[in-house]
């Protein structure tokens, strides 16, 4: 486990782990030569900076599940009140192991 305070972002590595599979199927072979593999991240390199362009152009970002984003506030939120002392860390601890049951 590792320390997200002040992290809104991904608190997993899900996304680089479906980058690294698209990186391998891409490459398609599980020993490949440092040529193949430079042109294979320049391509990655390029797709990334296409989609930064188009962001900036002003289209919206994939989005998340309603769940997920009401997850993430409720996290957001919790911290936010617990950082300006507004609930005790047991309060915290309460009321935040809710957002990570299964």
């Amino acid at each position: 486990m590792w320390n997200h305070h002040g992290n809104y972002g991904a608190r997993t590595t899900n996304h680089l782990e479906g980058w690294h599979h698209a990186l391998n199927k891409a490459v398609g072979k599980s020993h490949v030569d440092i040529f193949q593999f430079i042109k294979e991240i320049q391509k990655q390199h390029a797709k990334r900076q296409k989609q930064m362009i188009i962001l900036d152009d002003g289209k919206k970002p994939p989005k998340i599940k309603p769940v997920y984003k009401r997850n993430n506030d409720k996290i957001i939120n919790l911290t936010e009140e617990y950082v300006n002392r507004s609930i005790t860390l047991a309060e915290f601890m309460s009321r935040i192991r809710h957002c990570f049951k299964k």
